[in-house]
């Protein structure tokens, strides 16, 4: 049965010239026996449910999305493969070919500061990293005018007769569905007859892709920062064994290279015999640390393995620490929603037609890695089997429930939209099967600002940076490639799945606890010194008060 539909046709930017769809995979017994699919009825009347042919679109994953070179069309996929397309696709995914890390922050004269102490206030510390910000917007315009193209001649006969407009009794009203209707069907006629003129709209959006920067906190406080994770994994390791580190998505290379500097300079000993390994899944992000770790290159001490550690199947049994930071938050994470006559969990697909438009459609849960989350989940915290659902309703006998889901005007028929990280638990599974003797080292955010997220339970920020300005979306579904899409972390419910996923109980035993970002770095004092300005404070230590770590 088929209700109101929620779509996400209207979106932010307009993409390049129309890619060819990607292969028509058969589709799989559960997709040819299941048309169950459900919409979310949404509190706009008005909104339109898909076309009928997207519930027949063919199933398509993140795995043979790497191989096109341009974003998808007429097919669906699970929400967690659409993010994950989005941020990691090798072509045209946001961290592959888009998102920049500034450079270490610069006083007036384009210098590094020589130690925070000459920083009078956290002010001042903030208009120096605003300023390395206002530097690179300047820096990338210059080089935008520079490489400008002449503007073209004017037409040789400027005058033109507009065409009439219609009467104000033909127009559709623009809040009604039949105004919806005309309003898409504009788009789609302008949108083919850019095709047809062969006409290319990828300048502004190139623009704005460029502008996609950020700064971490190991760039920030450099050294000390890394300087006080380097200093827990000598203080943690057994006398005698080799320092070995994993860094899963190491982004510039800034961490690597202050870890291996300060071991070098402090543990010369220990350097000799030490090796560092990077993960990186961006072939682009591989290069800088490359060229960055140059010199620890040459020493043999870093190896830079390019892959997704998802994917990673090469067993390491040697004890060592698996780095994981600002990584959590930008693991894909699947959609589930609940019936509200009875908790049935519901899966969430986005299927994009042959113009790019995206709609959810949701089937009753049959992938695994969800049915696993759920069944871990509901283990660990029985109180909260369908936990986007309003207590006063799960609270009903079932037949006032059921009465009130499916009788009352207007009443939802699915629960708000609950964001599952499925790939961390993923990556669980893999660190707890390939590194049986790992001890976890993650840091990221435990909340972020719910006025600037996607409604929902543990629902991401979607943000892009337009003119040195962060704007902020109100859904997942936008144009892949050019979105930072993040979530934050649930770091009692990540130790508490590492309990059930660590099958020998080796992590467990070792200890795991959560620690906020403030008690961690204190734990190392004349450290976390380094970062003191002359006013006192210390923004290595006031900042990301939203950040927490796990350790093991």
């Amino acid at each position: 049965m088929w209700v109101a539909a929620k779509s996400f046709a209207r979106r932010t930017f307009a993409g390049p010239s129309r890619p060819r769809p990607p292969p028509r995979p058969s589709p799989s017994p559960v997709d040819r026996d299941d048309t169950r699919h459900r919409h979310q009825f949404n509190p706009d009347p008005f909104t339109l449910t898909p076309p009928e042919e997207h519930k027949h679109l063919p199933l398509v994953n993140a795995q043979t999305l790497a191989a096109s070179k341009t974003r998808p069309r007429s097919c669906r996929m699970l929400a967690r493969d659409f993010i994950h397309d989005s941020l990691y696709n090798p072509h045209y995914g946001y961290f592959s070919r888009h998102a920049v890390l500034l450079p270490d922050v610069e006083n007036e004269q384009g210098e590094r500061e020589a130690t925070f102490g000459d920083i009078k206030n956290e002010a001042d510390f903030m208009r120096k990293v605003e300023g390395s910000y206002i530097a690179f917007e300047k820096n990338f315009m210059d080089r935008a005018a520079k490489n400008a193209p002449a503007p073209p001649p004017p037409p040789a006969h400027p005058e033109s007769t507009p065409a009439p407009p219609r009467a104000p009794s033909q127009l559709p009203r623009s809040f009604s569905a039949a105004g919806l209707d005309a309003a898409k069907a504009q788009g789609r006629a302008a949108w083919l007859k850019s095709q047809q003129q062969g006409m290319q709209h990828d300048e502004d959006v190139t623009s704005m892709v460029a502008r996609q920067v950020w700064h971490t906190p190991t760039q920030l406080f450099k050294p000390h920062y890394a300087n006080i994770v380097a200093q827990h994994c000598i203080d943690s390791i057994s006398d005698g064994r080799p320092l070995i580190i994993y860094e899963m998505g190491a982004g510039s290379g800034a961490m690597a290279e202050c870890v291996l500097n300060y071991v070098q300079e402090r543990y010369p000993d220990m350097y000799s015999s030490m090796r560092y390994h990077i993960i990186e899944i961006s072939d682009r992000l591989a290069t800088q640390q490359t060229q960055r770790l140059t010199k620890h290159l040459d020493n043999k001490r870093v190896t830079i393995h390019r892959q997704d550690i998802l994917t990673w199947n090469t067993p390491v049994h040697e004890d060592c620490f698996v780095l994981g930071l600002e990584v959590l938050d930008n693991l894909s994470h699947d959609v589930v929603r609940y019936s509200t006559s009875d908790s049935t969990p519901y899966q969430c697909y986005i299927s994009i037609d042959s113009t790019g438009d995206m709609h959810e459609l949701y089937t009753p849960v049959t992938d695994p890695l969800i049915r696993q989350f759920l069944s871990l989940y509901h283990q660990l915290r029985p109180q909260e089997q369908a936990p986007a659902l309003p207590k006063t309703l799960t609270s009903l006998p079932s037949p006032l429930r059921r009465l009130v889901a499916n009788q009352l005007p207007f009443y939802p028929n699915m629960s708000q939209p609950h964001f599952i990280p499925t790939s961390s638990l993923k990556l669980l599974q893999t660190l707890a099967h390939f590194f049986p003797n790992h001890r976890p080292i993650f840091s990221d955010f435990h909340t972020l600002p719910k006025d600037a997220s996607v409604k929902g339970i543990n629902g991401p920020i979607v943000q892009t940076r337009i003119g040195g300005e962060m704007v902020d979306v109100g859904t997942y579904a936008v144009l892949q490639g050019y979105f930072d899409i993040f979530f934050p972390t649930d770091f009692e419910l990540l130790r508490d799945f590492y309990a059930q996923v660590d099958n020998d109980g080796r992590v467990a035993r070792r200890g795991l606890e959560v620690v906020k970002h403030r008690a961690f770095l204190e734990r190392y004092p004349h450290l976390a010194k380094g970062c003191q300005l002359k006013d006192g404070s210390n923004p290595m230590l006031s900042w990301y008060e939203n950040a927490s770590w796990l350790i093991g």
